[in-house]
């Protein structure tokens, strides 16, 4: 775990989506906060990609704060998530939350004892 002095970016999050019926997540407003991790997952494509790291998912970074999933592997009864469930969400507004730090996380690698993605490296902000 490394710490970095930086203000932390502060990420305002409005209204329900989702990604193809299988993700409902909380949309992330459009604003300074927003455009701060949007650079920052420029710099770390960049460096990825400068180190022979090419990303290997083509899709528009979405920023977004997940609230349900659908599992292939815990739910094959469950294959969609009707709108209707989160519909009287879809103008709420569900606060702030401040950017504490950056962590790489493996997809691929076990999932930890406590059910989270192995991480391998950690950088924490603290605040100027």
């Amino acid at each position: 775990t490394h710490t970095h002095t930086h203000t932390p970016p502060e990420l305002r999050f409005r209204g329900l989506h989702s990604f193809s019926s299988k993700v409902v997540y909380a949309h992330l407003q459009e604003d300074e906060g927003r455009e701060s991790l949007l650079a920052m997952a420029e710099i770390v494509r960049s460096v990825f990609e400068a180190n022979g790291l090419p990303p290997t998912d083509t899709r528009e970074f979405e920023p977004h704060l997940t609230l349900a999933k659908v599992s292939k592997a815990t739910r094959r009864d469950v294959r969609l998530i009707d709108s209707s469930a989160y519909a009287e969400h879809c103008e709420t507004d569900f606060g702030t939350e401040t950017v504490k730090g950056l962590e790489l996380l493996s997809m691929t690698e076990p999932i930890d004892e406590d059910g989270y993605y192995h991480c391998f490296q950690r950088h924490l902000f603290s605040d100027l």
